[in-house]
């Protein structure tokens, strides 16, 4: 996915930075919800939920990001996306809403070092800057995660 320069962003916080993903990345946005831990899933996914009859990841943004973790509230969010071939979910603390994206700024060097290039742009506005994600399967959904949670998901429902 390259970097939208005149679009739609989806924008919510996570700790105390702004994110924000392409609007057609998300399928839907809903309030927090119990998640079903799976024992040796890849410690960057949370578990699993039912969304319409499907059972989907939940990653666990605040390790992808490098974030500190915090137990998950019934004030948060959990946001519904897409990629290219995996529908997956993770919690927000907030959400903000749509924004126009105008005049994106590549990310800094710094910031794919720590991010592991997730971060595709940055777009500032009033309120400071916004830090666009990029939902690349490279990049949230390694092949190893796939099918680590394809064997768990088979031995849930044989169970």
């Amino acid at each position: 996915m390259q970097p939208e320069q005149e679009g739609s962003y989806f924008v919510y916080t996570i700790g105390r930075q702004r994110y924000g993903l392409p609007v057609s990345c998300v399928v839907r946005v809903v309030p927090a919800v119990e998640v079903t831990a799976i024992p040796d899933a890849p410690g960057r996914i949370l578990g699993v939920v039912d969304f319409e009859g499907t059972v989907i990841p939940v990653l666990n943004a605040r390790l992808i990001l490098n974030i500190p973790d915090k137990e998950t509230e019934l004030s948060d969010f959990l946001v519904i996306v897409t990629t290219t071939t995996t529908l997956m979910a993770f919690f927000t603390d907030d959400i903000e809403g749509v924004i126009a994206g105008h005049g994106m700024d590549p990310p800094p060097a710094v910031t794919l070092l720590h991010a592991s290039g997730m971060i595709e742009g940055i777009l500032k506005d009033e309120q400071g800057m916004i830090l666009i994600q990029g939902l690349q399967d490279t990049e949230i959904d390694l092949p190893a995660d796939r099918e680590a949670l394809q064997r768990i998901v088979q031995e849930s429902l044989i169970e």
